[in-house]
């Protein structure tokens, strides 16, 4: 890393200072989950009540290997927050003109969890407060698989676009499939990071009870309890709107299995309250069943 600037102290403003920086293969990242390398091109200027940084940075590396698992700490239910009456005034914040290139070199590497991929492309970041960021452009993942079960699907189309919307949630429109022969069968995502839609995609069309099989089977889907039960367990695996994502709002079994049987049901249970649960199936015959609960220990 590089570079050469000015401070000055005689202004109106107090002082204000310059600095130009440049740096070839300088290591921002290195964790066991995280590396990245840049290639910093920057114009850093500022006083005492901003700052201004404009450039391009160049990432030739990046390596994504894992998620660290970080243990979410709550509040005791019984905690209570005090707070004074008259909270002392914060100290007036740096104005901030941020507008930075980032681009990603030709070793952008993912390899996390179910995914592995190289990503490319560029985005514009900017910020006029140092708690929204935004972005403009693109990033597209240019070779990718998803692995769920052993089933693999090829990411034929993987783009993240920024829309000058928050740098965290951008637009998706990302394409993964199976091919077995003239048939496609995989998952189409667009939405946005923080709302995603997820669906089952196949060319020819075909039932979803078919694209889950073909995807995870290799063949249409059979009518036996067995092959339901892994398709059932495929649901949760490729789509979030599966049981582990209905289990977040309460609902503490949730059997996908009749879905792909003949009568087509699902069947949700709910607990109300403690010793309370309620029970819907959805299907040809519908109905709900209340059920109360004796534990014994």
């Amino acid at each position: 890393m590089r570079g050469n600037g000015s401070l000055s102290f005689a202004t109106e403003r107090g002082f204000n200072y310059s600095l130009n920086l440049q740096g070839e293969d300088f290591q921002v990242v290195n964790l066991p989950e995280l590396q990245i390398v840049s290639n910093p091109r920057l114009s850093i200027r500022g006083d005492g009540e901003g700052i201004a940084i404009k450039g391009e940075v160049l990432l030739p590396e990046v390596k994504v290997t894992g998620t660290r698992k970080v243990p979410e700490v709550r509040p005791s239910p019984d905690a209570i927050v005090i707070r004074p009456a008259a909270e002392e005034k914060k100290a007036a914040a740096l104005n901030l003109d941020l507008q930075v290139l980032v681009i990603l070199g030709k070793k952008a590497l993912v390899s996390a969890e179910n995914f592995t991929g190289r990503l490319a492309g560029e985005v514009t970041v900017a910020a006029r407060s140092f708690d929204k960021f935004t972005g403009q452009g693109q990033i597209r993942i240019s070779e990718g698989t998803f692995t769920a079960y052993g089933a693999k699907l090829e990411v034929q189309r993987g783009n993240i676009n920024f829309n000058n919307g928050p740098l965290g949630n951008p637009a998706l429109d990302l394409l993964a499939l199976r091919e077995i022969g003239a048939i496609q069968a995989g998952v189409r995502v667009s939405g946005t990071g923080a709302r995603p839609e997820i669906n089952l995609y196949s060319r020819p069309g075909m039932a979803d009870k078919d694209i889950l099989a073909y995807i995870l089977l290799g063949r249409p889907f059979r009518s036996d309890r067995q092959e339901a039960d892994i398709l059932a367990i495929g649901v949760g695996a490729l789509l979030p709107q599966g049981p582990g994502f209905l289990r977040k709002f309460g609902f503490i079994d949730v059997d996908l299995g009749g879905l792909f049987g003949e009568q087509g049901a699902v069947r949700f249970r709910y607990r109300i309250r403690k010793n309370l649960e309620l029970e819907s199936t959805l299907g040809k015959e519908s109905g709900v069943d209340l059920f109360h609960v004796i534990e014994f220990e």
